[in-house]
């Protein structure tokens, strides 16, 4: 994920910086391992990986049944004999594991007249008996798939390609194997599966009565995403439980029953399934087992952590640790109400220190299913408290609408969206009080809490409401609503009341882990009680004071742990 972030200070302003950030997925969810501002460890380069940029073919390649190969300008590999139905190949000394992604690249130069001139890919090839390829035909414009296994050929599948692909030009072939599933891409479009028992084995490149040139070719033993299991995934931010290292029992993983009970995601030992959020979790998981994570913890320093479980039992138990040193203690997990209950288990004020580690999630007692975990910087919440009587506010950081301080009172008036926030987004759990007078008739004014990435919805255009991620528990004159804004909007629970114009109103909203309580006048009784069980909660952020369509005016805004 490319973006610009501004962090530090220029002479001028901020400092404008280029961020890239890993993308990693869940099934069909896709998760950046972000935002980070700090340096992160480079990805992995494939196992194999060829650009041609010497002047020989050199010893990484062997040749099979001949041809006239060699190597131009030191960017390419080429084969270039032709009236033959040989099959010319180039194939590496190196293997691949089991399962692999494989990529080559490659055009056509010029075809002979025979029945089928073509040129492509070869992959699991152990010898002549046993090998998979691709091949491209110009002259049936499709991709034409093979393989030989124990030397009995098997039947040939193909598969159109778009009736203007201009074969003289450097096309993308990917093979993605997993188990004896092959699927293949042409130019990144998936054009097909196929199943085959075949293994672990070469790559190369071939052509049939074809002059072709081949340029980037390589190989992974990653597939479907398999790369992020062992990448080291930034701290703050949030891991997926089924992305535990690779390394198999007793270094990655200890788990107690045999095979994946779930038979999903992964070939190893953990068991998982697809749950009812859309994700893959890890399931089945008994006393004593454990799963470890590579981490990258940006600084030293006390962290949050939000795990997300859910079990229809009681009495499980959980804890991290980083190497010998247990970072969390006994963690409770209580019963959820089902496996398909998730819910967030929080862990307070977590020491982590600085760098590369490697955590390891145990379960102590019990059983509960493991769906991911989310850190957050622990930053103390203090008693606050503004009454404005100095006549600023300062602090408050303003967005849309027109704020001013008026005879000690904040007031934003506006037709449309207006805000102020003030605070740390680490904070976690809170007390927000205030005073709130509704001036007009029309729209709505109350308090934000868990704000965090806000931005002005009116700028450069733009007409968005909600630009922030948080809570917004809110007056109108027939009630009090709590809602949820990502960007946009979710009305969470309403209570219908009967509130007055150039009335002052006390409102209090208490946030503790995903409970969210929103009292007005009666500080005992709340009016909403409502817990965010959705996949993203929000819990961590700042406070703020909103209003939108609508004149209205705070005034003795405190905040406590």
């Amino acid at each position: 994920m490319m973006y610009h972030n501004l962090e530090g200070n220029g002479i001028i302003g901020p400092l404008r910086h280029l961020n890239m950030d890993r993308m990693v997925w869940n099934n069909d969810k896709m998760i950046v391992q972000g935002p980070t501002s700090t340096d992160q460890p480079n990805p992995e380069m494939p196992v194999f990986y060829d650009y041609f940029d010497r002047s020989a073919i050199g010893s990484n390649w062997s040749n099979v049944n001949g041809g006239n190969w060699g190597i131009y300008n030191q960017e390419l590999l080429w084969q270039n004999s032709m009236g033959s139905s040989t099959w010319y190949k180039q194939v590496t000394a190196s293997s691949s594991a089991l399962d692999y992604t494989a990529e080559f690249n490659m055009k056509e130069m010029n075809r002979g007249t025979s029945t089928n001139p073509r040129y492509g890919a070869t992959f699991s090839y152990t010898n002549e008996n046993n090998y998979g390829v691709a091949l491209i035909s110009s002259k049936n414009k499709r991709l034409e798939t093979f393989f030989r296994i124990n030397g009995v050929d098997q039947a040939w599948q193909t598969f159109d390609l778009p009736a203007d692909f201009n074969y003289s030009k450097w096309h993308n072939i990917r093979i993605e194997k997993s188990g004896s599933t092959f699927k293949y891409y042409v130019d990144g479009m998936f054009k097909a599966t196929r199943t085959a028992t075949v293994g672990a084995g070469k790559i190369g490149v071939l052509t049939e009565d074809t002059h072709a040139d081949f340029g980037y070719t390589a190989f992974n033993n990653d597939v479907n995403g398999s790369s992020a299991w062992n990448a080291s995934k930034p701290i703050p931010g949030t891991i997926e439980a089924v992305h535990y290292m690779k390394g198999g029992e007793g270094v990655a993983y200890h788990d107690t029953t045999a095979g994946n009970l779930g038979g999903a995601y992964r070939t190893d030992a953990g068991d998982i399934r697809l749950n009812n959020e859309g994700l893959f979790n890890l399931g089945w998981n008994q006393t004593g087992e454990w799963f470890k994570y590579k981490v990258n913890v940006e600084s030293s320093g006390y962290y949050d952590i939000d795990f997300r479980m859910a079990t229809s039992l009681n009495g499980a138990q959980i804890r991290v640790w980083d190497g010998a040193t247990d970072l969390t203690g006994i963690v409770n997990v209580p019963n959820t109400g089902g496996w398909d209950n998730w819910k967030n288990i929080s862990k307070k004020k977590v020491y982590l220190n600085a760098g590369q580690r490697e955590l390891k999630v145990e379960f102590v007692t019990g059983e509960a299913d493991f769906s991911r975990m989310t850190f957050q910087k622990n930053v103390d919440v203090t008693n606050v408290s503004d009454n404005f009587n100095d006549g600023n506010d300062n602090g408050w950081i303003r967005f849309e609408g027109t704020w001013a301080v008026e005879n000690g009172e904040y007031s934003a008036a506006s037709s449309g969206p207006a805000k102020s926030t003030f605070g740390d987004s680490g904070w976690a759990d809170y007390t927000v009080e205030a005073d709130i007078k509704m001036n007009d008739s029309g729209g709505d004014g109350g308090l934000l809490v868990r704000v965090s990435n806000p931005s002005h919805g009116t700028e450069l255009g733009q007409n968005n409401y909600d630009p922030l991620q948080g809570y917004y528990a809110y007056l109108t004159t027939s009630g009090v609503s709590l809602g949820k804004m990502n960007y946009n909007w979710a009305l969470l629970k309403s209570n219908a009341q009967s509130y007055s114009t150039n009335t002052w109103y006390r409102m209090k909203v208490a946030v503790n882990g995903t409970n969210i309580k929103v009292y007005v006048d009666d500080m005992v009784n709340p009016k909403i009680d409502y817990t965010d069980n959705s996949l993203n909660p929000f819990t961590h952020g700042k406070i703020g004071v909103r209003t939108a369509n609508k004149h209205t005016h705070f005034d003795n805004v405190s905040v406590s742990p």
